[in-house]
């Protein structure tokens, strides 16, 4: 079932927008625009006219209804394949980067994301189970994105790699339909150490991803990433040791993330393009 709300209906409209740019919305307008001319007009005369160059012979050409219907194909096919041939091009092109950036750009990443984890678990007193890890919203089908795990620390499990929330699932998810254009420096923590603490939104986690999620989760803290004002990834800490949640709620550990995350993740930008592209071949 696709999960529909104005998040996905954006995710859906950036990517339709960095899929199909302008230029070749206007290639393929243009295309129509001069076939339908063609066919209003007497193109087909080059063809059935006693001047054309083509033999008389040629009955089938000659015929007024075939001749509209070649002049209009001379017309279209050349920008329909141009059109196509440009769509594939470019996916042909993002697919070898996402290849790159997958063997090269993700593994330092990883890296500093762990360096990361362990500078505030040792600053902040936090437990082994504490973790760090980022999300990112992926398109699985029209209108249907989920949060994808991208990047993580050395103690997650292996089998929580595989989740695919809804945009309203789970703390995460709740946490990810509240942020905001002004939200670019805060963060957003959400209990779940007792019933009374979950936010009266909260949606539980499918089947699916309840089979495979740490079920011991007593709070996680979200901080979102924007690239202006598009928000790209989530960098997301959880635990499943009630002692850490103070320390989840510091402003001074939220700063640290956010510091980390910096100014500009253009990085997260051209990862989501990447992978949002790849995704779209597959299906």
């Amino acid at each position: 079932m696709v999960f529909l709300n104005g998040k996905s209906i954006y995710y859906e409209l950036r990517y339709l927008a960095h899929r199909f740019p302008l230029h070749r919305f206007l290639l393929l307008f243009f295309t129509l625009l001069g076939a339908l001319i063609v066919s209003l007009s007497d193109a087909q005369a080059f063809f059935t006219n006693n001047n054309s160059p083509i033999p008389k012979s040629w009955t089938v050409v000659k015929d007024p209804n075939n001749a509209r219907l070649i002049a209009i194909g001379v017309i279209v096919f050349p920008g329909i394949f141009i059109w196509l041939s440009q769509g594939y091009s470019n996916s042909k092109e993002m697919e070898e980067l996402l290849q790159i950036v997958q063997a090269f750009s993700l593994p330092f990443l990883e890296r500093d994301l762990n360096n990361l984890h362990g500078s505030f678990t040792s600053q902040f007193g936090l437990s082994k189970s504490c973790r760090i890890y980022i999300l990112q919203p992926i398109r699985k089908s029209l209108l249907n994105w989920h949060l994808h795990i991208i990047c993580y620390s050395g103690n997650m499990e292996k089998r929580e790699l595989s989740i695919r929330l809804d945009l309203d699932e789970g703390p995460i998810g709740s946490a990810f339909q509240s942020i905001k254009r002004e939200s670019k420096y805060k963060g957003e923590f959400i209990s779940l150490s007792t019933a009374g603490a979950i936010p009266a939104d909260y949606r539980h986690f499918k089947q699916n991803n309840k089979d495979r999620i740490k079920t011991d989760i007593q709070g996680c803290l979200v901080i979102p990433s924007f690239d202006n004002n598009f928000l790209n990834a989530l960098v997301v800490v959880d635990t499943a040791d009630p002692n850490d949640l103070i320390s989840l709620q510091d402003e001074n550990l939220k700063n640290k993330i956010i510091d980390w995350i910096g100014d500009d993740p253009k990085f997260f930008s051209l990862l989501w393009r990447l992978k949002t592209d790849a995704t779209w071949k597959k299906n």
